[in-house]
């Protein structure tokens, strides 16, 4: 680079070749590239070098030199990578027009240059709402839009802002737009408005954001709500422009445009979210900034930037150098801080392309690593390893599951490698090498178990796409089949690293397992993978001593090879010259790289290429791609096999060519002005100095990594454990290279080579030679490049041979674990959110502590939450409890100090998450000393209310032997706690602040149903004082006449429907009894009319069925039509494979509706019938009338059903509580075959109300009413019918003195509203004044519906409703024809009368509806049967008439009238029916219930079939008649199957077994328990039919059960209903039986399917199959196994060696290898137990068990003789023996037996008995056990 002096010099394009290599490598005709562009792409730097920080001078300089203060004055970063223009353009080119301004969390994913403002796709973490631009700028004329065309010459954009020019030379107008993103997401646009014509203009302005459209507040701001992608947080979108004001939901500025001059303004949005303040301050500070002041102060942070957090590289290339600053630029462009709360994006990620797929996927993080750790702050290069440790399940690393689109798995990654040498590097406490080495051990455990499946110790794998090479890794293409691979190589250096790391925290027994774990990696690569010379060559010519991926069947050597095969070279696993364990040439393997026809230095490509070229001639090319990832991974085995490889094959030639060579690769076309690093590349050449023929779409990606190379390979920097520091370059002939400013644990490191003898690069200050400085001192100096080890502690340096050292003086660095951070650094805070602490050091006095609770879900037991780990599983969880609030109790083992406890919340995000956790809306702490539970005193909490993941509460110190967390569960949610953190910090608390209720709302933006709005709530507190919290909605302001409903009001999130359309406030209140908090929501809402209100929300939605990956419950979830595509949760689909012509949804509404209309959203990905999801041929909806489903008349809009848009239905109204949509699938044209239907929203409107009848309520001072929870509507029919209600909140303050009042309700279905007239008074005795007169309408001959309850007023004024009245009867006769009549009525507990009006005519409803009766008993009936006498009620409901006439009839009598519940106590059946007749004259259908009553129990018998060894079972019942048969299996004092139905006779294993049974009958009567003894038997049993069934994956319409259901095959195919199999499913299955109790078996036998179409699609038998037992803690192959066969018209049957386990699983590896296509299948499988012993000759009882003591498991063994002679018994385990001599009858043998382990699978003792001369042995089998 250039150093002042600065001379001026002009750009100059030009073309300019490299000089020669000094040294010729084995492949000297790869040429070097030649470069196009500037001849000096680095801009002068304007200041001499500076050893402490190049970066800050250069900065200074920029700042003296005015940068900052216009666009013609650019700081030197972003002047090196400014973009001019709109080239290059074309297939390969980025066109300039990806904006390299972005936030943390924000950027543009597209980006349309050519609109002024935010064009394109803006993204928060990614795109957001479907893809839409920030904002956008228009401008007008005159009240005439202005076409404005961007100058796509003077377009120019750097690092920090976007500058862009548009004119419309018509009217004379240019705008000049200089934006940018700032750091905390606002985006920020400065317009400059002109005049091009010399006259002055007004011109309006309009700036529009979908995002903020809403009028909060005064401010002249807009705002809104928006959620984020896959929801994984809602972003509040601030809007606002210097001049601009709120106009119809946009900014809108008159601007008053000079002649000559500009006028200037700008505009703001911030993405501001509740977890990044600083988006809210940045927001609000940026907005107070004029335009010029809000430019300066954005670029000239973001270039400090890169002074206080990079290092500065310098080399001779100044065209790498390019690079590798664009490389930093990248690394910062593509990496993400969100800091979400919870278990997706918590913790600062590198993100592999932002601007293409935009993943944290875990193949890629620990290249970054590599790059990032030389970032100074340790966040960058720890947060993304912190981050795959966090989210991996205590297993392997899998990708993020913010973004679950991803492989979320790879066997091809160094992430534990990586972050290791980012220790190094930047070190910390102890506590942060401890997560690393936990996340290592687990990831490489978790590798192993996953995908070494043969057990040899090596992961093996079928798929190229695993590797991250995708079609170009060829290895994959020799033959198909897992294979064990070269890439084991990282499960060896990630071990490595997870063995250094628990060395760090001084854990040496988990040191040396992890380095064993490493040495067998290591072990089994050299035994499997390495190919010593061969006699005879391979098909690729060559003869051995080579590394080769290896087909696991068979143990083939793969001839194919890809760079993957050298990484047990990069990673140091292979043995070493030198080394013992190098006997075999292993440096031979490396000979390929000395020809460019197997590995050429470029293309830098994925395979060998001549195998690739192989690959292509056996016509499978496949892809041949190449990227920095390749680069990445030969600088890696380059950097190992020159310093510890030494060969003729590779120097440093080849390493310097790579460098230039990838430096040329990111330059598009080599044309050093525009740097591009795309996803990948394709047809590169080095002819003609180089090109690239083929880019990629993703631009600007950081894939793979550059900088680290330079640093620790061409400079020389080598990461160590100690507090020394090393160099060990690689020598390529550079007489000059600095590496400035490195933050090296507690110093600032400088790396500088000036060749002595010549040019003097970095001034007269820095000697020449090689040198280290620190903190700007030097350190020391050689005479010439070579390995040097440097002691500061004592000044000394160890130099290479032939190295003199020039100067060396004492200094100090920390050692990685003596490094400490400041308490407010951001990476404290980010190890803390992982669960280290690192600022006290102090252990958790919580891990490992017994832990109970008040309700654990399954698998999800509260020891998750004491296990010494943040990481998201395992959790203490409590979906499924019933209650409100839970709590986990921790015994701390013994009183401890405790001042800081640390609750980390799960939270669920997206489907890679454990659904249905949220934090709770509060949490208490309480302690208990051996005085009982009390609440912490004086908490200090961060933050004040429940977040995802930690929370700190700060408190005194004080004393504790047990700890309680208690959390009431958010609403819609449970808890889910990961861990619990307890310590003595010695830190003095804060000062206790007791935080007032949270309350906070907003608008939902991805709920879409029209005329109303869902709001999501949050309530909180901060535990203080712990009471329950309520939460309540009300309406503060609304337009005259208009009012909103709230369904429900009384929960923080709700939805809210709107009478009239216009601007409200709608306020959430939040209390928890002693304080309230409140939160305002601005809404626009849009009123519907009458019969436009959906009242599907309120339903429950039920399916005939539901594919497994669909949802029902999205059919009424209020989201947006989707009619294809989107996600498959969203909709309701059916497909499985083979459908039927019809299927059915169905809506259960809580109470009666009244509905007319409906439409749907058919979804669809097919319009071919018989096939895929398609919409239906036609549909109808059907009604419950009570007794079934009808259809629904009227109908129109049906048939057919239309696709691609919403069908709208309607019919006659009906009241109903259930309505069914029924689908006729789409037919194939033959009629044969239908295909599946799929809905994403099914809407339901109510009919049109036409009034609703008034309530009053009386009620006494300092007393809330009491109000009806329906009123009485009346629709446009007539017909009326009783709605529920929601009345407004009643403020108690209107109760506090006498007076009247109003309350509104809102009613379900209806815009109109119910009034409520409240009257308060007081305690005085009242009495009835008036009664209101009653006027009802009815037709001719109809008797009319009166009311059970009239209004009433009192001589105090007030008034009340239903108060209940008698009325008299009707004489028939009033009825007959058209008139007026009164009827009268006795009021209830009064002497007073009312009055009716009945009005007989045409105005009168007919009603012709008759009532429905129901009957229901108690006890309910599910059987029809009971044993207790029955009690039965009738109800009857009808439209009008509120009182039916009920009729009973019993048995066979006759009906009479129905006053009471009935009893029925007879024995037997009895029939109960009923029917109701209303006052119309309407008879009901019959309803009937049928008692059986059976009081008597059952019988049951038992026999042994011994040909089949089976015992049949029956039972008898003179009553009700027998439900099941049930038994109890016992072997050796231990039940192995509990009580379970017998559907068949029962198999019984070959050892002894005692059978109890027993019989039930359908009255739940139970006979006596009988038993049968079944003596050892000699034949091997099948006992897969006592065990359980699963499998790795079973289709919806089978079961896992059939594949041991006792049904025996008879040909190749077999019915759904006995058999089992995976389609579509390909690849590696199993199936798998647990039993109860252990088993000894040694035969296995399976019948496989084989049905296969002409296309090859069905399910045919595996390739190959294999049987694994679980010995109690893994999974091991059985051994001595026979052949495994694979016919499907015959038993396929295994004999091996016997083995005693509770698991049993067979391995299948699918004949097909495409979806749809072989996929597996079994029609029986059976496994055969080991023949028992003959019975004894002795009668002897033998018991064995395991058991727990002192944390080591005992095997207890057990004899009883009960023989009637002495005998001498000897007791036998793996763990010892005891021989008890002339044991008495009815005496014991017993003993104990400790096997001195914690962990001991199932086995089995032997009893040896000896009687005279006769000897017998006796097994007794023992469980497995974990003791700790």
């Amino acid at each position: 680079m250039r150093f002042a002096p600065i001379g001026i010099v002009a750009t100059v394009l030009a073309t300019f070749l490299l000089p020669p290599a000094a040294h010729a490598a084995p492949t000297a005709d790869t040429p070097y590239p030649t470069f196009k562009g500037d001849t000096d792409p680095v801009p002068a730097e304007g200041t001499g070098y500076h050893v402490r920080n190049q970066l800050q001078a250069i900065f200074d300089a920029d700042v003296a030199a005015g940068a900052g203060s216009g666009t013609d004055k650019d700081f030197w970063f972003d002047k090196l990578l400014a973009r001019t223009g709109n080239l290059p353009g074309g297939s390969n080119g980025d066109a300039n027009q990806y904006l390299f301004s972005r936030g943390k969390a924000v950027f543009m994913k597209t980006h349309s240059p050519g609109v002024l403002g935010f064009g394109g796709e803006v993204a928060y973490i990614e795109s957001i709402s479907g893809g839409q631009g920030a904002y956008t700028v228009t401008a007008s004329i005159n009240g005439t839009d202005v076409t404005l065309t961007e100058d796509t010459a003077s377009r120019k954009q750097t690092p920090s802002y976007f500058r862009g020019v548009f004119n419309n030379t018509a009217n004379g107008l240019r705008i000049v737009e200089t934006k940018f993103i700032t750091d905390a997401n606002v985006a920020v646009t400065n317009l400059d408005v002109s005049s091009t014509n010399g006259s002055a203009k007004n011109v309006v302005l309009t700036a529009t954001s979908a995002f903020a459209k809403t009028v909060a507040d005064d401010s002249g701001e807009l705002t809104g709500s928006v959620r984020a992608f896959n929801q994984l947080t809602t972003i509040f979108p601030r809007f606002s422009g210097d001049g601009f004001a709120p106009v119809d939901g946009t900014l809108k500025q008159t601007m008053a445009v000079p002649a000559s001059g500009a006028a200037k303004t700008k505009l703001q949005l911030g993405f501001t979210t509740k977890e990044q303040p600083a988006s809210t301050t940045e927001y609000a500070h940026y907005k107070g900034l004029s335009p010029a002041a809000a430019y300066t102060e954005q670029v000239t942070t973001y270039n400090k930037w890169w002074a206080d957090n990079v290092p500065y590289l310098d080399t001779p290339e100044n065209n790498i150098d390019k690079t590798l600053f664009y490389r930093w630029w990248l690394m910062r462009y593509n990496f993400l801080d969100a800091d979400l709360p919870g278990n997706d994006y918590q913790f600062p990620t590198s993100m592999e392309g932002v601007l293409g797929y935009n993943n944290a996927i875990v193949l890629t993080v620990g290249m970054f690593v590599d790059d990032l750790k030389y970032f100074r702050d340790p966040v960058y290069s720890y947060g993304p390893w912190v981050s795959a440790g966090e989210v991996a399940k205590s297993s392997k690393y899998v990708d993020n599951p913010g973004d679950p689109a991803n492989w979320s798995n790879s066997y091809t990654e160094y992430i534990s490698e990586a972050a290791w040498r980012s220790y190094q590097l930047h070190g910390g406490p102890a506590a942060i090498a401890g997560n690393l080495a936990k996340y290592a051990e687990n990831d490489v455990k978790g590798l192993q178990q996953a995908y070494d499946t043969n057990g040899n110790g090596l992961i093996e794998y079928n798929w190229g796409a695993m590797t991250g090479n995708d079609a170009d890794a060829v290895s994959f293409d020799w033959k198909s089949g897992n294979m064990d691979r070269a890439e084991n190589a990282y499960l060896y250096s990630n071990a490595k690293a997870s063995a250094a790391a628990y060395r760090t925290v001084g854990n040496t027994a988990k040191a040396a397992e992890m380095e064993q774990f490493a040495a067998n990696i290591k072990a089994a690569v050299l035994q499997y993978l390495w190919e010593p010379a061969q006699s005879t060559p391979d098909v690729m010519g060559l003869k051995g001593n080579l590394l080769k991926h290896s087909l696991v069947n068979g143990n083939e050597k793969v001839p194919w090879k890809e760079i993957n095969n050298y990484y047990p070279y990069a990673v140091g696993l292979m043995p070493k010259p030198g080394d013992a364990d190098y006997t075999q040439p292993y440096v031979e393997a490396l000979r390929l790289f000395a020809d460019d026809t197997q590995y050429p230095i470029f293309p830098f490509t994925t395979a060998n290429q001549a195998d690739k070229a192989a690959a292509a001639a056996a016509g499978d090319p496949g892809s041949n791609n190449f990227s920095v990832i390749n680069s990445t991974v030969t600088f890696r085995m380059l950097s190992s096999a020159l310093r510890n490889y030494p060969s003729q094959y590779l120097n440093a030639d080849y390493y310097k060519k790579l460098l230039y060579w990838n430096a040329f690769a990111h330059y598009q076309g080599g044309d050093n002005r525009y740097p591009d690093q795309n996803e990948f590349w394709a047809d590169g050449t080095t002819a003609g100095g180089g090109a690239i023929n083929y880019r990629s779409w993703i631009h600007h990606t950081i894939l793979g990594a550059t900088n680290f190379t330079v640093i620790e390979d061409a400079m020389g920097l080598r990461p160590r454990d100690d507090a020394k520091v090393e160099l060990d370059p690689i020598d390529i002939g550079w007489d000059h290279f600095t590496a400035n400013n490195i933050r090296y644990r507690d110093k600032d490191l400088t790396v500088v080579w000036d060749a002595p003898g010549g040019t003097k690069y970095y001034g007269a200050d820095v000697p020449e030679g090689y040198s280290v400085y620190l903190d700007g001192q030097l350190a020391f100096t050689a005479n010439k490049l070579g390995k040097l080890v440097y002691d500061p502690a004592t000044g000394t340096v160890e130099a290479a041979p032939g190295v003199t050292l020039l100067t060396h003086a004492q200094n100090e660095i920390q050692a990685p674990q003596d490094v400490r951070f400041p308490a407010d650094a951001r990476i404290v805070d980010v190890m803390a959110k992982a669960g280290a602490e690192i600022v006290t050091g102090k252990p958790d006095v919580a891990q490992g502590k017994a832990a109970t609770a008040s309700f654990s879900a399954s698998g999800r037991g509260p020891a998750g939450a004491v296990d010494g780990t943040t990481v998201n599983e395992p959790f203490w969880g409590t979906v499924g409890s019933p209650n409100a609030s839970d709590s986990i109790d921790i015994d701390l083992g013994g009183s401890k100090k405790i001042d800081d406890v640390r609750v980390y919340f799960y939270k669920s995000s997206t489907t890679a998450t454990v659904a249905g956790y949220s934090a709770p809306s509060q949490f208490t702490v309480q302690y208990d000393n051996g005085d009982g539970w009390k609440t912490i005193p004086s908490q200090t909490r961060v933050p004040a209310y429940p977040r995802g993941n930690l929370n700190q509460v700060r408190f005194p110190s004080l004393d504790a032997t047990k700890l309680r967390i208690t959390v009431q569960h958010a609403p819609g949610f449970k808890t889910a706690i990961k861990e619990v953190q307890a310590y003595d910090s010695g830190v003095a608390a804060p000062a206790a602040v007791n935080a007032p209720p949270l309350a906070d709302a907003w608008l939902d933006s991805s709920y879409s149903q029209a005329g109303s709005v869902r709001l999501l709530g949050t309530a909180q507190d901060d535990g203080n004082p712990g009471t329950a919290l309520t939460s309540v909605w009300t309406v503060v302001d609304a337009p005259d006449g208009g009012s909103a409903a709230f369904e429900p009001a009384n929960a923080p999130s709700t939805v809210a429907r709107f009478t009239k359309s216009g601007r409200y406030t709608l306020r959430l209140t939040v209390s928890n009894g002693t304080a309230t908090a409140t939160k305002d929501v601005v809404v626009q809402a849009t009123a519907l009319s009458e019969g436009e209100i959906n009242v599907a929300s309120t339903a429950t939605p039920t399916a005939s069925f539901t594919a497994g990956w669909n949802a029902v419950a999205a059919v009424n979830d209020g989201k947006p039509s989707l009619f294809t595509g989107g996600a498959q949760t969203d909709l309701w689909g059916t497909w499985t494979g083979s459908e039927p012509a019809t299927r059915w949804l169905q809506y259960d509404f809580p109470s009666a509706v009244r509905v007319d209309k409906a439409s749907i959203d058919f979804w669809s990905d097919s319009t071919t019938g018989g096939s895929g999801v398609a919409v239906p041929k036609s549909w109808k909806v059907q009604y419950w009338d009570g007794t079934a489903f009808k259809d629904v008349t009227g109908a129109t809009g049906f048939d057919p059903a239309v696709r691609g848009s919403t069908n709208k239905v309607s019919f006659d109204a009906v009241t109903t509580t259930r309505l069914r949509a029924t689908f006729n699938a789409l037919p194939n044209a033959a009629g044969t075959a239908y295909s599946a239907v799929g809905v994403s929203e099914w809407r339901v409107f109510a009919a049109a109300a036409g009034s609703i009848h008034g309530v009053d309520a009386r009620t006494q001072v300092g007393v809330l009413p009491t109000l009806p929870a329906t009123v009485q509507v009346t629709y446009a029919d007539g017909s009326t019918l009783p709605v529920a209600v929601a009345w407004g909140q009643v403020d108690a303050a209107k109760v506090a003195a006498v007076g009247d009042f109003t309350v509104s309700g809102f009613v379900n279905g209806t815009t109109l509203n119910a009034t409520a007239h409240v009257w308060v008074r007081g305690s005085d005795p009242v009495q009835i004044n008036t009664i209101d007169p009653v006027t009802v309408t009815t037709k001719v001959g109809v008797a009319p519906a009166l009311p059970s309850g009239v209004t009433v007023g009192y001589n105090d004024g007030s008034r009340q409703s239903g108060i209940g009245v008698t009325w008299a009867a009707i004489d028939p006769a009033s009825l007959e024809k058209s008139g007026t009549f009164d009827v009268t009525g006795q009021v209830a507990g009064t002497d007073k009368t009312a009055t009716a009006t009945v009005v007989v005519g045409d105005g009168g409803p007919k009603d012709e509806a008759p009532p429905i009766t129901v009957l229901s008993t108690d006890p309910a009936l599910p059987t029809g049967w009971t044993f207790s006498n029955v009690k039965v009620t009738a109800n009857a409901t009808d439209n009008q008439d509120s009182s039916p006439k009920i009729e009973i009839a019993v048995g066979s009598g006759a009906f009479a009238a129905y006053t009471a519940p009935i009893t029925i106590t007879a024995e037997g059946s009895t029939v109960v029916k009923a029917r109701a007749t209303d006052k119309a004259g309407n008879v009901s259908p019959v309803t009937q219930v049928e008692v059986g009553i059976d009081k008597t129990v059952p019988t049951a018998a038992a026999s042994l079939v011994a040909a089949s060894r089976s015992v049949v079972i029956t039972g008898a019942d003179t009553g009700s008649g027998v439900a099941a048969v049930q038994y109890r299996l016992t072997v050796g004092g231990a039940v192995t199957q509990d009580w379970t139905t017998a559907g068949a006779p029962v198999p019984i294993g070959s050892s002894a077994t005692t059978v109890d049974y027993r019989a039930v009958d359908k009255a739940g009567n139970t006979s006596v328990t009988g038993t049968l003894e079944v003596a050892a038997g000699q034949a091997p049993v099948n006992v897969a039919r006592t065990g359980t069934a699963s499998a790795s994956y079973t289709p919806g319409w089978l079961t896992a059960d059939n594949i041991a259901d006792g049904v025996q095959p008879t040909g190749p195919v077999g019915p759904n209903t006995d058999v089992w199999n995976t389609w579509p499913q390909v690849g590696e299955q199993w199936i798998q039986l647990d039993w109860a109790a252990p088993v000894t078996v040694d035969r296995s036998r399976v019948w496989f399917i084989q049905d296969i179409d002409e296309s090859g699609a069905g399910v045919a038998p595996p390739a190959s199959w294999k049987l694994q037992y679980w010995d109690g803690t893994a999974w091991k192959d059985v051994t001595g196994a026979s052949a495994y066969g694979t016919s499907a018209t015959a038993w396929n049957t295994v004999t091996f060696d016997k083995v005693t386990t509770t698991k049993l699983r067979a391995l299948l590896t699918s004949s097909g290898t495409e979806e749809g296509k072989g996929a597996p299948g079994v029609q029986e499988w059976e496994v055969y137990d080991v023949p028992g012993t003959p019975e004894p000759a002795f009668d002897v009882q033998v018991q064995a068990k395991t058991s727990c003591v002192g944390g080591k498991v005992y095997v207890a063994v057990n004899a009883v003789n009960a023989d009637s002679v002495p005998l001498d018994i000897e007791l036998i385990t793996p763990y010892g023996s005891k021989k008890v001599l002339a044991v008495a009858p009815g005496k014991t043998a017993y003993q104990q037996f400790n096997s001195r382990a914690t962990l001991v699978a199932a086995g089995s003792a032997t009893v040896k008995v000896t009687g005279g001369s006769v000897t017998t042995e006796i097994e007794a089998p023992y469980g497995a056990a974990t003791c700790s």
